[in-house]
């Protein structure tokens, strides 16, 4: 099965997020760097730009895929696991926690 143009377009977003994570070596400030990058900066007040980074489990980076119902969100998530793997040291363990309402 091969993935459609859009899912590929997530895949690649991702992973220039995580090109980010690499450099600045802070999930808060790559998430903000890349989106004021990408969009602009967040303005509250209009509510331009992407808010701040939420840091809801400390430690642990996470990732939110937003694509319209049947738009392959699960396939997407399996693809887009080397990607995310490959980003980290590879000495370290890593674990995948799969929430779906």
């Amino acid at each position: 099965m091969e993935l459609k143009p859009y899912q590929q377009k997530v895949i690649e977003n991702l992973e220039e997020y995580l090109t980010y994570v690499q450099e600045k070596n802070d999930l808060g400030k790559a998430f903000n760097q890349y989106w004021e990058d990408k969009i602009g900066p967040y303005n509250p007040l209009d509510g331009t730009g992407m808010q701040p980074y939420k840091n809801n489990i400390p430690n642990a980076a996470h990732v939110c895929v937003k694509v319209p119902t049947a738009g392959g969100k699960t396939f997407i998530a399996v693809n887009v696991l080397h990607s995310i793997f490959s980003a980290y040291d590879p000495s370290k363990p890593k674990a995948v926690i799969w929430l779906v309402p």
